[in-house]
């Protein structure tokens, strides 16, 4: 009896100076990470049923109720990176770089940013790696090639490209960085090959469109060349080179009211500029 009542004791003291029974804490533990597997999984599913927004909400909220789990903040640099948020999947990517989480995905998303960046030297940094741990992947390739080509290193540009290519022989990118190659090397007519080879592959891909015109401009085809800068400018009708271009060829094709469109959307498309530049810094104050 004595034993019993000692031993009450003991477990009444415990609890007083704050012990809790470790076995208790485990299952609590496991059935809270349950419950948040579980809505990391609802927060997949609702990404790949393309409700991205809704799936941010639910990560913020995972991130908040356990700061340093790493899966949802890599989920929110997928869908970030997806849906074009720039600063929000840089930061969820610097991150998990802080974090020591590295993997070939992530530094290829890493590498996309800085070149969008025009921060090529970074780009690089991160392709290194990429290409390294996973050398099958053909993107990794594509995109050391562009950050190369951005760099003027041409010769190495071509070797990757082509590396990609051996692996997927219908790398619209890797095409169309041949494409860049050749008009800055003059070889017009395979810069024309390659930008079709391209544009086979992807017809969407305005840098394609813009290479092939280039090409056909400099090959004396000025009628062609403006259907391709045509081209160009339906596929992403902001961009102002295909219109500065189109209103040249029309002037030089004798056709000064579509030179008069082309400048006129150009105008059009500058003042949408300030608009959004205007709106951008008057959010910002």
């Amino acid at each position: 009896m004595n034993q019993q009542q000692d031993n009450q004791n003991a477990v009444r003291y415990l609890v007083e100076l704050g012990y809790v029974d470790p076995h208790e804490v485990a299952l609590r533990e496991s059935a809270l990470r349950s419950q948040l597997e579980g809505e990391l999984q609802q927060s997949l599913l609702q990404a790949q049923q393309g409700h991205a927004a809704d799936a941010i909400v639910s990560l913020n909220r995972l991130v908040r109720d356990d700061p340093e789990w790493i899966a949802p903040h890599e989920l929110l640099a997928q869908i970030h990176f997806q849906l074009a948020n720039v600063v929000e999947a840089r930061n969820e990517l610097r991150w998990l770089e802080c974090h020591g989480c590295e993997s070939p995905r992530l530094s290829l998303m890493a590498s996309r940013l800085a070149i969008a960046e025009r921060d090529f030297k970074s780009a690089i940094e991160h392709l290194d790696y990429s290409t390294h741990v996973a050398p099958e992947l053909p993107a990794g390739h594509a995109l050391y090639g562009e950050a190369l080509r951005r760099l003027n290193q041409p010769d190495a540009a071509e070797e990757a490209f082509r590396r990609a290519l051996a692996q997927n022989a219908a790398d619209a990118h890797s095409l169309d960085g041949l494409a860049a190659i050749s008009l800055s090397r003059g070889d017009f007519e395979a810069a024309a090959e390659w930008a079709l080879s391209a544009l086979e592959a992807n017809m969407q891909l305005v840098s394609a469109h813009w290479h092939l015109g280039r090409a056909l401009e400099q090959m004396g085809r000025p009628n062609d060349a403006l259907a391709a800068f045509q081209a160009c400018h339906r596929a992403d009708p902001r961009r102002l080179a295909p219109l500065r271009r189109l209103t040249y060829l029309a002037v030089k094709l004798n056709n000064p009211a579509n030179a008069e469109v082309y400048r006129e959307l150009a105008r059009t498309e500058l003042s949408h500029r300030r608009q959004r530049r205007e709106l951008s810094q008057g959010s910002q104050q």
